[in-house]
């Protein structure tokens, strides 16, 4: 799965970057960060069936080291990066934008507050319910996300949003995966009829497309499509899932020609579901795709950043989304190499064998 994961992940980045890369539009970043939390349901419950079963503090010591040190590593250059244009060249980036224009009324408490809650890495998973009021303090606001005051603008890595849904599923995962499979496929199916209902409401309810409640349900796909590969459940043979996996990959390619972004959120997790089956077929893939998947996190994490600086630095135009993709790409291998795998081959947790 692991050029499935880089291609949403480079969808992603397309979305924040430009429309389109060279004329051509990839999905947009929301359905395909969808597409993550189908992936993520999978291969979480296939892990606690398997070599988490019986030692569940392994699981979440081994998903901490995975995400936070990458995470706290680009958090702070984002805040040095920004610290330095803003010091240097009189530039705003990021969250120093909005700072800049509310300069003496946001008061201390508010910012360590912000900062704080974000190294936890669950603020940007919440921040946009909240406000920025004119005395500089706190406000609940679950309508503000489109104005200018809201908290998320101040978040040095804004688009982590969906990091805090994956934290907040990794603490329900090992209740969620022994919930029956009538009850998973209700969950995913109720989940997908709210999200287009919502979808299609003015744009006061436009914050309810990071509900963490709502983005769970999709993760449920993941773990029913689990649960079919464990128990080898009747299926399509391999033409059909071949055929299934085709057609799956041709929406994903020109979703967004065919279909709004409503749309593309209720069929691109589908989509992705469908290729599953016939990426986890023997022999598929190699330890050169699991390489590509592993760079898919530290490219989430600094695309954004990447992007500011280059726009920074005089370059705009057709191809800011290429050499952005490059250069995000370069990094991103440095981070796996340099920190991740180290860090694993040293901390990283065995789990007990089965009792």
């Amino acid at each position: 799965m692991g050029f499935l994961r880089l291609w949403l992940a480079l969808a992603v980045l397309s979305g924040h970057f430009a429309p389109t890369v060279l004329g051509y539009k990839m999905l947009e970043a929301g359905p395909a960060v969808l597409g993550f939390f189908v992936l993520s349901g999978f291969y979480m419950a296939m892990v606690l069936d398997t070599k988490y079963r019986w030692d569940l503090p392994a699981f979440y010591w081994n998903r901490l080291l995975r995400l936070w040190p990458s995470y706290l590593l680009v958090l702070a250059a984002s805040l040095a990066a920004y610290l330095a244009a803003l010091a240097l060249f009189g530039v705003p980036l990021g969250p120093f934008v909005p700072l800049v224009k509310a300069h003496g009324r946001l008061d201390h408490a508010t910012l360590a507050a912000t900062l704080l809650a974000q190294a936890s890495m669950l603020g940007p998973g919440f921040s946009h319910l909240f406000e920025v009021t004119r005395t500089g303090g706190l406000a609940w606001s679950p309508n503000s996300y489109m104005q200018a005051n809201s908290l998320w603008r101040l978040d040095l890595l804004p688009q982590t949003w969906s990091l805090s849904t994956e934290i907040v599923f990794y603490a329900l995962a090992p209740w969620i995966v022994r919930w029956r499979s009538r009850t998973l496929a209700l969950a995913f199916l109720g989940g997908l009829a709210v999200r287009l209902a919502l979808g299609l409401m003015p744009p006061p309810y436009a914050w309810c497309a990071r509900l963490i409640p709502l983005d769970l349900t999709v993760f449920c796909a993941g773990v029913l499509l689990w649960r079919q590969q464990r128990d080898k459940a009747p299926a399509l043979g391999p033409r059909g899932r071949a055929g299934l996996a085709g057609l799956a990959v041709a929406y994903l390619a020109c979703a967004s020609y065919a279909s709004g972004i409503v749309f593309q959120a209720l069929w691109a997790p589908l989509a992705a579901a469908a290729l599953i089956p016939w990426l986890m077929e023997p022999g598929r893939g190699g330890p050169w795709e699991r390489t590509l998947g592993e760079l898919s996190y530290p490219l989430f994490l600094c695309h954004l950043l990447v992007g500011r600086l280059i726009v920074l630095g005089g370059f705009d135009g057709p191809w800011l989304t290429v050499v952005g993709a490059a250069v995000s790409l370069a990094i991103a291998y440095l981070i796996h190499r340099l920190l991740e795998r180290p860090l694993e081959r040293r901390f990283k947790r065995v789990p007990r064998p089965a009792r």
